[in-house]
């Protein structure tokens, strides 16, 4: 965070984590859900703790939570690298972080598994490689986007 003073105001940061960090052990990007949640910690105590050289009272985190993969886009990646179980169980310790402290969380994983009715298969026209967003992806849950687009129109700087 070069430069960074307190004159620098960000009214909202958003974190879409996990999605790397939840690969199976052994995977190079893989990181264990304890250190998961505890890197989470620090990165959002580094912008809400008083004692944070990087602390900025006005500034609203949001964690939007992985979406679910679709192992089968993904010829590439051997289902033995990525499974919805292991990245559930990310999307959730995403959720219960932002419930600890008191951020906002956009639950993705929810969102998408709900809509394909639990169906990996259902998920190739909002993910362009089993992995990312494709534009539909972006649009498939507009209620929680707008929803929160609607809570950071109302956040300002100086609250």
């Amino acid at each position: 965070m070069y430069g960074w003073s307190h004159s620098n105001a960000v009214c909202a940061a958003c974190g879409h984590p996990g999605a790397n960090d939840s690969v199976l052990p052994g995977e190079v990007q893989h990181v264990d859900i304890a250190k998961f949640a505890e890197n989470l910690h620090t990165i959002i105590s580094m912008v809400t703790s008083p004692t944070s050289p990087y602390y900025s009272p006005h500034t609203r985190i949001i964690l939007i939570t992985p979406p679910p993969v679709n192992p089968n886009q993904r010829p590439e990646d051997p289902l033995t690298t990525r499974n919805n179980v292991n990245t559930e169980a990310y999307a959730r310790r995403v959720v219960d972080v932002a419930e600890e402290t008191e951020v906002e969380v956009v639950d993705a994983w929810k969102l998408f598994w709900e809509k394909v009715d639990g169906k990996e298969e259902r998920l190739a026209p909002y993910l362009s490689d089993g992995l990312h967003l494709t534009a539909a992806g972006y649009e498939a849950s507009p209620d929680a986007y707008i929803s929160l687009k609607t809570t950071m129109t109302v956040w300002r700087c100086s609250d």
